[in-house]
């Protein structure tokens, strides 16, 4: 694993946590607390690291950039 992935997956698992919280807050305060479900948490903690898969690489590839 370089150096590169760990940034990556470091920065993505933060950026999902606060997008998971905020979704989270968002849900409970629109539907109610018995809309999430263990079921409900669990997609959409999925959905979150789905979504900032592919800007954590960004970042992590503006961090360690090619060798050239």
């Amino acid at each position: 694993m370089s150096i590169r992935t760990g940034f990556a997956i470091m920065i993505g698992l933060g950026l999902a946590m606060v997008a998971f919280l905020v979704l989270a807050l968002a849900l409970r305060a629109a539907r109610g607390e018995e809309f999430l479900t263990a079921q409900a948490m669990t997609l959409i903690g999925v959905g979150c690291l789905l979504v900032v898969a592919r800007p954590s690489w960004a970042i992590a590839k503006r961090i360690v950039p090619d060798k050239e």
